[in-house]
């Protein structure tokens, strides 16, 4: 599934097959939950003559353009053919309408609680529940970062329930989120670190190795030893498994050399978990013994310190710009 750069570019250079990229734009503002962006682009691609109509996208906006659902009976035939239920659901869930949702799926595990279909869907409405909680409140603040880590664990934690171009959707979308939080972090080497495991766990090591340097990269420009020990120990591994020996057995020795003291180590571990959600990940066992959920909240507690601070310094300084903007309109630029 392709960006929406590369079909801004595609509507500029390739007017005769404008159709098909309006379509293909529209099933990704769907997916990306602009419902009403997806509407206009497939309305644009059927007046250019191309099919569309018969796409469960736009049969379900069409539906809720229509209200077509609005007053259906949610204890009808638990025959209800495939297609039929999962426009309805689609439909619910583009209105909110969550409770209609799990009520009409909660009628129909009644009387069938074995059917796998009504189990997915009701799996699927948690899902799209949850995304639309995370889009809700990252529209509101850009900058809360557990939101950001919520959403890649919801979208990696179902990853294998979806084909694989729907996997690929939400991949880009989990690789975005990483770009942001790296972005947006006081410490983006923890993001690096995090991403490379990840990858890991996606057995893709060598993005894995990549990103956990650039990890280490950071945390040397930081002058964090005790950071930079323990995600080598980390990259260390990854060579390992990688079978790439003797980049693996230059950073023990490397190692060796350069362990700084159980104290820092403590420190660095801890500091780590800065965001609640975060607690469940788990370091080598050598590093892991450190780790205090006393000292965590208290490294919590002054993170929130600093980010109310730099918050507060922030909305100072568009104050300050804002004043001098209207002395400048003013004819009062007392800086010149």
């Amino acid at each position: 599934m392709k960006d929406y750069s590369f079909y801004d570019r595609a509507l500029k250079l390739d007017e005769k097959n404008a159709g098909k990229y309006y379509k293909e734009r529209a099933i990704l503002y769907f997916h990306d939950m602009e419902y009403d962006l997806a509407w206009q682009d497939f309305q644009k691609a059927d007046e250019l003559g191309f099919d569309v109509k018969n796409h469960q996208c736009y049969i379900v906006l069409k539906a809720c353009q229509e209200n077509s659902y609005e007053n259906i009976n949610i204890n009808f035939d638990e025959k209800i053919s495939y297609s039929n239920l999962s426009n309805y659901i689609w439909y619910c869930l583009i209105k909110h309408n969550f409770a209609d949702a799990f009520s009409f799926l909660g009628n129909l595990l009644s009387k069938n609680p074995n059917n796998m279909l009504y189990q997915k869907k009701m799996q699927d409405v948690f899902f799209e529940m949850k995304r639309q909680k995370f889009r809700y409140i990252l529209k509101r603040a850009l900058h809360y970062e557990s939101a950001y880590f919520g959403r890649i664990k919801l979208y990696t934690d179902n990853l294998k329930k979806y084909t694989k171009d729907i996997q690929k959707y939400y991949r880009t979308r989990i690789n975005q989120d990483f770009d942001t939080l790296e972005k947006i972090s006081i410490n983006p080497e923890y993001i690096c670190l995090l991403r490379s495991k990840y990858f890991e766990n996606q057995n893709e090591i060598k993005y894995a190795v990549k990103f956990c340097q650039k990890a280490i990269d950071i945390a040397k420009k930081k002058n964090n030893k005790g950071f930079v020990y323990i995600a080598s120990s980390i990259l260390k591994d990854l060579y390992v498994k990688n079978y790439q020996t003797e980049k693996a057995l230059e950073i023990a020795m490397e190692l060796v050399e350069t362990k700084p003291t159980p104290q820092i180590l403590s420190k660095e571990v801890n500091c780590f978990n800065y965001i609640p959600s975060l607690f469940h990940y788990e370091f080598p066992p050598e590093f892991e013994k450190y780790k205090s959920y006393r000292l965590i909240v208290q490294n919590i507690q002054k993170i929130r310190k600093i980010k109310r601070k730099r918050t507060k310094n922030k909305l100072i300084e568009k104050v300050k710009e804002m004043k001098k903007q209207r002395k400048v309109k003013n004819g009062k630029d007392h800086n010149r």
